[in-house]
């Protein structure tokens, strides 16, 4: 059985994001999806945030953490939820 990279899945959320409202309504306009097993996914998210723009962190067994940008590309929300899209107890 082969391992699913993240990468993998970020193809499947965005195709989902494009095709259904349910999953489109998860994610904030402009969000960039990273993997995070990607060696660079901290400089990556840092870009991203510092450009004010919205992160999602996919992780190989599906979970994500949302981040969206506050001031000076600090995060003013993160959220961890589950492959499903479903909130995680913090």
């Amino acid at each position: 059985m082969s391992r699913i990279e993240a990468s993998d899945l970020i193809v499947e959320k965005m195709v989902a994001w494009g095709q259904d409202d349910q999953v489109a309504d998860r994610y904030p306009n402009r969000t960039h999806f990273i993997a995070a097993d990607d060696r660079e996914h901290g400089a990556k998210a840092s870009r991203v945030l510092a450009e004010g723009d919205p992160v999602v962190l996919v992780f190989p067994n599906g979970d994500e953490v949302v981040i969206e940008p506050g001031e000076n590309g600090t995060p003013a929300r993160v959220e961890v939820r589950d492959s499903a899209g479903d909130p995680l107890p913090a």
